[in-house]
């Protein structure tokens, strides 16, 4: 019954992700999104050789897109500087190891850090919320 729970509670952390990114963004990025997240992890608990993999793939691709969105809202003040994207990635990526240390050791800290690191790099565009402008907002 305690297995069963946390397949749940992970599924709810991925629900929870993809109702998030839902909300700004159109279906096929949110599908890309977690494809991508969900692939990368199961390379992790494959390489690792881990028995729950499936559990670890649902809660860590929502956790990750989780982090990232409550570091937008801790960050909010900063938006406008010209670091914010730097300062939300190395947020995201650090509170994935945090998390992660509390579940592993520091070596899976460390590559929890660089994983996100990379998904985060390479689904940036995917993740930013785009806006029709008409021809006149763009000449202004």
């Amino acid at each position: 019954m305690h297995e069963a729970g946390l397949y749940v509670g992970s599924f709810l952390c991925l629900l929870g992700g993809v109702v998030l990114l839902a909300r700004y963004l159109p279906a096929q990025n949110v599908a890309f999104i977690i494809v991508l997240l969900a692939g990368v992890e199961v390379a992790m608990e494959t390489w690792q050789q881990r028995e729950n993999w499936v559990q670890g793939v649902f809660f860590w691709a929502g956790a990750i897109i989780l982090i990232r969105a409550g570091g937008q809202q801790i960050l909010k003040p900063m938006r406008s500087a010209k670091n914010y994207g730097l300062a939300l990635l190395g947020f995201t990526c650090g509170c994935a190891a945090v998390i992660q240390l509390c579940f592993d050791s520091l070596e899976g800290a460390v590559l929890r850090f660089c994983a996100t690191a990379v998904c985060l790099f390479f689904l940036t565009p995917w993740l930013i919320q785009k806006r029709v402008t008409t021809s006149a907002e763009a000449k202004k």
